[in-house]
């Protein structure tokens, strides 16, 4: 990985925090007052999708700060499973990642199957 490349990554670490931490400081997930009960059902799906987006982003941001801390460690970029490098282009998609692409297709593999 060349120092462009590490950069990069890094930026788009940071920028990632930077608007999951906005977006965290802007949630609205108050349930609004409904005259009826489909407009109460209505509303609770929406609050109940908006909380899910929440929460992933809420992980998402989690995982882009431990990416952060790590980066500057001799192990970022290499696989937690099997120890080979993750490849730049997938680091550059998913700076935060820890699984080059073929341990995470072992890791989902399971769970496909079992869809």
């Amino acid at each position: 990985m060349t120092e462009r490349q590490k950069r990069q990554i890094r930026e788009r670490l940071k920028e990632r925090v930077a608007v999951l931490t906005i977006r965290a400081e802007q949630a609205d997930l108050t349930l609004a007052n409904c005259p009826d009960e489909s407009d109460l059902a209505t509303e609770i799906t929406r609050h109940n999708l908006d909380l899910a987006l929440r929460e992933r982003e809420h992980r998402e941001l989690r995982e882009a700060e431990e990416a952060l801390k790590r980066f500057d460690a001799p192990d970022y970029g290499l696989c937690e499973d099997c120890g080979g490098p993750i490849g730049t282009a997938r680091l550059l998609a998913r700076p935060s990642t820890r699984l080059c692409v073929c341990c995470q297709a072992e890791r989902e593999e399971p769970a496909l199957s079992a869809a």
